[in-house]
């Protein structure tokens, strides 16, 4: 006989999977606090690398006066300068993050990473614990 569907699958694997994730999250925050070891991923670029996260209009009104024609040498090598085309189109054509193939620290907590681990949705485990209060509320109402 087939097994019934669960009416809560997401909080029944973070019941099955409690003991495993309390032993890595205990490792985890041992690292993290008593070895003082740090996360760290590598730098993508992203539009604020290009942009110093101005919008189209701040970027044009900071960098105009700083314009250099596009045959300058000095180009890329100063911070700050920006191109005719590079004022035109908001951006410069290269990051300015100053993180090309840098490592840099990784901004998660503990317990989202061992959400990704065990492949656990907690937006839809919060929808499951909602609508079992619920559900409890209504049976102890009637």
């Amino acid at each position: 006989m087939p097994k019934p569907k669960s009416a809560t699958p997401a909080l029944d694997k973070l019941v099955s999977v409690h003991d495993q994730s309390q032993v890595c999250g205990e490792f985890m925050e041992w690292l993290l606090t008593k070895k003082k070891f740090v996360l760290c991923k590598r730098h993508v670029h992203c539009e604020e690398c290009y942009t110093m996260g101005l919008t189209k209009t701040e970027f044009r009104a900071k960098y105009e006066d700083k314009t250099l024609g596009k045959d300058s040498v000095f180009r890329s090598r100063f911070f700050g300068i920006a191109s005719a085309k590079e004022l035109a189109r908001g951006r410069f054509n290269a990051p300015q993050c100053g993180a090309s193939n840098a490592y840099v620290f990784a901004n998660v907590n503990i317990e989202t990473l061992l959400h990704q681990f065990f492949q656990i949705d907690p937006n839809k485990v919060e929808r499951e614990r909602r609508a079992l209060l619920e559900q409890l509320r209504k049976q102890n109402a009637a």
